[in-house]
């Protein structure tokens, strides 16, 4: 992770860099000669230590009042995951320096809402579960802090809670359920088991396998690549703050 900026508003503003890792002892190819790389033609390679080919910048923006980290995913040049980034954050997150003074930080990738409305407005859920983990405490809504009030006074750090309706009948969530689900959209995940119509077949439904990915245009006359991403960035953070105030 590169050196980052304060944006202003407690918006932090920066970019990861993603690169090519080469493994010095594996061996090399020679598109030459279309085999494998002679001894002595491996000897004359000498790269610089950390020097690394194939840099990549992509930028963030990390919301501190929502603990939101917004990145780019496609760019002109960049080509990365949801899942990619959650894997680097939960490394750096779980560096024992970090753990001795902070604890254990979750990271939970944010789903797409209307993934999250389409399992709700199901009408045929057979099963739904829905899983949170403790919300930052800073960053309550008043849904997020009946359920921080809750697994507080239980002295537990996460919550999971499952319904099943009567045999071949379906679940009909009602208003406490989706505002959990909801909480659940930025600190846990909800799953559902749900009938398709097709001859009694069940299908299981899960917000963990849609990340919220939202598109976002801008004039590069007008404004640079960063500038573009951060006005997306704050336009989804708005987006998701409505959703979860949404009653």
């Amino acid at each position: 992770m590169r050196p980052f900026h304060d944006a202003g508003d407690g918006v932090l503003v920066g970019s990861v860099a993603r690169f090519t890792e080469i493994d010095p002892e594996l061996a090399w190819f020679n598109s030459e000669t279309l085999d494998v790389a002679d001894e002595e033609n491996v000897k004359s390679i000498k790269i610089p230590e950390g020097m690394h080919p194939n840099y990549v910048p992509v930028f963030f923006a990390f919301f501190e009042k929502s603990h939101l980290f917004v990145f780019e995913t496609k760019g002109k040049d960049v080509s990365i995951s949801p899942n990619m980034v959650e894997k680097f954050l939960k490394g750096l997150f779980g560096q024992p320096e970090i753990v001795k003074v902070y604890g254990q930080v979750d990271v939970t990738i944010v789903a797409d809402v209307n993934k999250l409305d389409q399992i709700l407005g199901s009408q045929a859920i057979r099963k739904l579960t829905i899983k949170i983990r403790r919300p930052n405490p800073d960053t309550l809504n008043v849904h997020r802090d009946k359920v921080m009030k809750r697994l507080g006074a239980n002295n537990a750090i996460a919550f999971e809670q499952t319904l099943i309706p009567p045999m071949s009948e379906a679940l009909t969530p009602d208003d406490e359920t989706k505002l959990l689900a909801r909480v659940a959209l930025t600190d846990g995940e909800v799953t559902a088991i749900v009938g398709d119509g097709d001859g009694g077949r069940v299908v299981p439904r899960s917000t963990a396998a849609h990340p919220l990915v939202e598109p976002h245009a801008y004039d590069p006359d007008a404004l640079t690549e960063q500038q573009g991403f951060l006005r997306g960035a704050r336009g989804l953070v708005e987006k998701i703050g409505r959703y979860l105030a949404a009653t």
